[in-house]
């Protein structure tokens, strides 16, 4: 399907409705509806977008608040189990802030992305992962057309550029408006989610203290103990320190100030911690520790987010390690 370039009149038009959704009500729901606007000007099929902590580049990032458009709510977790075969994903991860184009037309695909492609109808992909300094995140966003569409052109890559640096602005905005509107305090301290319990936001400080007390949590649902708050009812009771608000069908937390001192590691989370900033792969790590590679992962992202790093270099300043020094093995 012919699929026109967009041009710079259709684009201003486009940032002038950004604008709009942005002062619009519910906050929470901005990246969905700026998406299907979008859709009118670059002409899409489908579209996925988030956070991620991306502790190694050795497998796959952490993904948060994953959401979609056109596409199965299992879409993550699909993807997740092809990342490390998926080279677009990793030139999006590599080059942050450059736009990534590809298509699986005449390349040597590994079968597994090959055939996740063809699950969900995606033939050429554009990409982009801008640093979210509202959560510490990598965020990220994805669009795709199908096999009977044409590539992105030089053209689609530039407006998508411009495109997602406003949207990433704009969504902070529109959060810390809600906020004010709201529970009050700052973005790092809140998150926000449907009623179905799938998040939309997290900040750094309620992401730690989420880990702390249901340490299973995958970072794109409220833990199950939530859902009578999300019906308008009581907080559970290991949520002792959370404000909760209840605007345009979403939930709102925040977390008090007490609550959102530094939470700390467990000793194995630290170990696999010091482990990794000394320079260990995540599979050595899961060897010498009897750990699966999965786990050292999950470990990664709860010791990123608990203190707050962006690489392995801040990792180790925050554990106050020198970066090769020891470590004595665990009793």
């Amino acid at each position: 399907m012919p699929c026109p370039a967009p041009t710079l009149e259709q684009l201003s038009e486009q940032l002038l409705a950004l604008g709009g959704l942005a002062r619009r009500p519910p906050a929470g729901a901005f990246l969905g509806e700026a998406l299907h606007t979008l859709q009118t000007l670059l002409r899409f099929r489908s579209g996925w977008w988030g956070l991620a902590l991306d502790a190694d580049r050795s497998g796959p990032p952490a993904i948060y608040q994953s959401q979609s458009l056109g596409l199965p709510e299992h879409f993550a977790a699909d993807w997740l189990s092809i990342a490390a075969e998926d080279h677009f994903g990793d030139a999006i991860r590599a080059q942050p802030g450059q736009v990534q184009r590809g298509s699986d037309a005449g390349l040597p695909l590994p079968e597994a992305v090959r055939a996740f492609d063809r699950r969900h109808g995606i033939e050429h992909a554009m990409g982009l992962a801008l640093e979210d300094a509202a959560t510490g995140h990598g965020f990220f966003i994805c669009l795709y057309r199908g096999p009977a569409d044409e590539p992105f052109s030089d053209t689609d890559a530039r407006c998508f550029g411009v495109w997602a640096r406003h949207l990433l602005q704009l969504w902070q905005f529109a959060l810390q408006d809600a906020l004010r509107a709201g529970p009050g305090g700052a973005p790092a301290r809140a998150a926000c989610a449907d009623r179905s319990g799938r998040l939309v936001y997290v900040g750094t400080r309620l992401g730690e203290w989420l880990l702390a007390r249901w340490p299973g949590w995958d970072g794109l649902r409220l833990p199950p103990d939530f859902s009578a708050a999300l019906q308008g009812g009581a907080l559970p009771a290991a949520a002792a320190g959370l404000r909760c608000s209840l605007q345009g069908g979403q939930l709102w937390l925040l977390l008090d100030e007490e609550g959102a001192q530094e939470v700390p590691l467990s000793p194995r989370r630290r170990q696999v911690a010091q482990l990794f900033a000394q320079g260990q792969s995540n599979k050595e790590i899961a060897r010498q520790l009897g750990l699966t590679p999965a786990t050292v992962r999950t470990y990664l992202r709860d010791a990123y987010l608990a203190l707050q790093v962006r690489n392995k270099v801040e990792l180790g300043g925050a554990l106050g390690l020198a970066r090769r020094a020891a470590l004595p093995p665990e009793r």
